[in-house]
């Protein structure tokens, strides 16, 4: 008769890589679970301390409203100094306000007249940290913000009160002192326009 061939084969559940991997994870978590423990431990606790320790750094702002500066009409000749002395009091551009508020005259006067106990309780230092304070104005717009941040909010409040007090006066005394300089200046072209007419 004819020869038959007959093949058995074990029937074997499939297991997919992702089961094996998963067993071996657990696997290795079985044997090192207390070294996983103390780890998760000691990141809970580092994290807590940190957080206690760290201080709330608080912010108040500032704002000022300025007048960019516009150019003033030309009449005669006669006149020029005069229109000259009329644009020297009006406000400087935005963007150079925003650089003479964060100058570092305005900033250290501002610092003196808080007094080095304010400063020790709202930044721990004798001197204003970089920090400290922020100046900036929205694009097409006239208001400039001053920000200030300490420790306190009473001390974040009084900085920016502080800075805008010193730089409104510094910048009141420049305008003073451009004034005085234009009205000279007109002075003596009104005398020099006199002597010719006479």
């Amino acid at each position: 008769g004819k020869d038959r061939f007959i093949t058995n084969f074990d029937s074997a559940p499939l297991v997919s890589p992702d089961e094996i991997e998963m067993g071996r994870i657990w696997s290795v978590f079985r044997r090192r679970w207390k070294l996983m423990l103390a780890i998760f431990a000691a990141v809970l606790v580092l994290g807590a301390v940190y957080t206690k320790s760290r201080k709330p750094i608080y912010e108040s702002t500032a704002k000022i409203a300025v007048a960019a500066s516009q150019p003033v009409p030309r009449g005669s000749e006669e006149l020029a100094l005069l229109n000259d002395l009329i644009a020297l009091s009006r406000s400087r551009s935005v963007e150079s306000q925003l650089e003479a508020i964060t100058s570092p005259d305005v900033l250290r006067a501002a610092a003196r007249q808080m007094g080095t106990r304010v400063l020790r309780r709202g930044f721990n230092a004798d001197t204003l940290p970089d920090w400290a304070v922020n100046v900036d104005a929205k694009k097409d717009s006239d208001v400039i913000s001053i920000t200030a941040r300490a420790f306190e909010p009473e001390v974040a409040a009084r900085l920016a009160n502080t800075v805008l007090a010193t730089y409104t006066t510094c910048d009141r005394e420049v305008s003073r002192k451009a004034a005085r300089q234009g009205r000279q200046s007109v002075y003596a072209e009104l005398a020099s326009v006199q002597g010719r007419l006479s």
